[in-house]
């Protein structure tokens, strides 16, 4: 998954961009506390004159092709003829909310206002996950993990949309009140049912504050998702691997792996001047009645420094001649850790690192 831009909103005066560098300019809002992680931003309400709360100078969406937006948000009154949460320039597109059908959608500006929408109950005193991903031909829209009732048109996103210089905008419009939105992320890919469950899910406390400063650290409690490399598959029938009296280590990385990546090579790895080390230690690889598992001590990472960002926690063979891969740990956001901060990778002492039937 390609996260390109996460917006935290957790330090009071900045808006910064946790994975990219796109920061967004603030207007009339604020960042406030009882967000669902840590802090959010609240908008100042409608201001007739521009209804514009916080901006970035440059679109933080692909120039083309599939892309996902989340976000979660709360106090979304929308009034009773709709009212526009994000939007992408005048003339673009916008993500809009119909407090009055608790309809919620993302809506098509210009050459005609053409929408795909869902019907959900929607109250305006919760917090609200929504994600809206576009796949290149198909909008899916997901409210607290799942897929409401769809209708509506699966428009293909304007030039407006694309175009490179086309803000993205946090607003309020002449129906909608002041909202609080929290944890915005952009990813240059469309997200797939499990990325999308797992951010629903860590939103009671597993977000990382990204940025260092006093304010790094590990998410607690520290979850993640996990992914094997392709190749190992073939690697570990011919030879390349022992699992049981290799080392194992980890690298770490912001950049999101592929899952045909091989060896340790093919990952772009951060530098490690001021981390503990990485060295995993294999506690059991043996088979039960012809299903094998491997089990590995958990392992905390110690910074001397800052260390980070990172979102990735690669695991690699460090014995093999040429560092094969065996598997990452995608943690839904990144980490930087700061002087003292600790990080701690569970590698399931009850499941195991990995099973083979």
């Amino acid at each position: 998954m390609a996260q390109t831009h996460h917006y935290l909103f957790d330090t009071s005066g900045t808006y910064n961009d946790a994975t990219g560098s796109s920061n967004f300019t603030n207007v009339y809002g604020s960042i406030a506390g009882g967000g669902v992680v840590n802090q959010c931003y609240q908008t100042a309400g409608y201001n007739f004159m521009d209804p514009v709360n916080a901006y970035t100078s440059a679109n933080i969406l692909p120039t083309s092709g599939a892309f996902s937006v989340a976000f979660w948000i709360k106090s979304w009154s929308a009034g009773s003829n709709g009212g526009t949460a994000i939007r992408l320039g005048s003339t673009g597109m916008s993500f809009n909310g119909y407090a009055k059908n608790n309809e919620f959608g993302v809506v098509q500006t210009t050459p005609s206002f053409t929408t795909k929408t869902v019907y959900s109950a929607f109250d305006n005193v919760s917090w609200h996950h929504l994600a809206f991903i576009w796949s290149g031909t198909t909008w899916t829209i997901y409210r607290n993990g799942s897929v409401p009732t769809q209708y509506g048109t699966d428009f293909t996103p304007n030039s407006a949309t694309y175009n490179s210089s086309t803000r993205f905008e946090i607003v309020t419009d002449t129906s909608g009140g002041g909202y609080y939105i929290d944890d915005l992320r952009v990813y240059d890919t469309a997200i797939d049912s499990t990325e999308v469950t797992f951010l629903y899910n860590s939103g009671s406390g597993t977000q990382a504050n990204s940025g260092g400063g006093g304010g790094g650290g590990s998410p607690s409690p520290v979850t993640s998702a996990f992914y094997k490399f392709q190749p190992f598959v073939e690697a570990a029938m011919e030879k390349v691997h022992n699992l049981g009296s290799d080392q194992l280590k980890v690298a770490l990385t912001n950049t999101a792996p592929s899952a045909a990546n091989a060896v340790l090579t093919d990952i772009s790895e951060i530098s490690y001047t001021n981390c503990s080390t990485r060295n995993i230690t294999t506690s059991t690889s043996a088979q039960t009645s012809g299903t094998y598992k491997l089990v590995c001590a958990d392992l905390v990472l110690t910074a001397s420094g800052t260390v980070g960002p990172f979102r990735y926690v690669v695991l690699y063979n460090d014995t093999a001649a040429s560092k094969n891969l065996i598997a990452y740990y995608d943690y839904a956001s990144s980490v930087t850790l700061a002087n003292g901060d600790t990080f701690t990778i569970d590698f399931d002492g009850s499941g195991g690192v990995l099973t083979v039937t």
